[in-house]
């Protein structure tokens, strides 16, 4: 459903057990990894995923502006930490 939605970033826990290192619940093993790669494969060949979004001029305004700026409240330096001297505003100028 995820890849038909669109999405293009997964992340999983993934880890190699040992005699000594048992699995946590939310983590997979070589195999369950390989099988979930391999559904992802599939479902991005069922939806013949493209990378190249068409959106309308009405979507990216949209998206446009909801983006935040950056901006400084003072003076920064080379070396200064940032800490209290920057914030975050719509719109982005």
């Amino acid at each position: 459903m995820a890849i038909a939605k669109g999405v293009s970033i997964f992340e999983r826990h993934i880890g190699l057990p040992t005699d000594t290192i048992k699995l946590n619940a939310y983590s997979m093993n070589p195999q369950q990894t390989e099988n979930w790669v391999a559904a992802i494969v599939s479902a991005r060949n069922i939806c013949k995923f493209d990378n190249d979004k068409n959106m309308t001029a009405d979507e990216l305004e949209s998206l446009e502006s909801l983006m935040r700026g950056t901006f400084a409240q003072t003076d920064i330096k080379r070396g200064d930490k940032l800490n209290g001297k920057i914030f975050f505003a719509m719109p982005l100028q």
